[in-house]
């Protein structure tokens, strides 16, 4: 993690979008670990399934960049699909 935060430009953190942001156990201290690291974060959500609207994938990704934002500086998010 120290090499992270002295040498890394940004951090790419990837989640599990098929949970919700706030009952997943593990975002917490996740999130606790980036807000020390300091560097911008770039959201990227994984298990998003079947292809879907771009409006609901839009309010997926707003859900989890919202969470996030709580704790970090978050640039973006991403919904990762096939």
């Amino acid at each position: 993690m120290i090499n992270v935060r002295d040498e890394s430009d940004v951090v790419l953190y990837l989640v599990n979008a098929a949970e919700d942001p706030s009952s997943a156990t593990y975002v917490a201290a996740e999130l606790e670990i980036l807000a020390w690291i300091g560097k911008p974060v770039l959201l990227l959500l994984n298990q998003t399934g079947p292809a879907r609207a771009r409006e609901v994938e839009a309010e997926e990704e707003a859900l989890w960049s919202s969470h996030l934002a709580r704790f970090v500086p978050a640039r973006e998010s991403i919904a990762l699909s096939l």
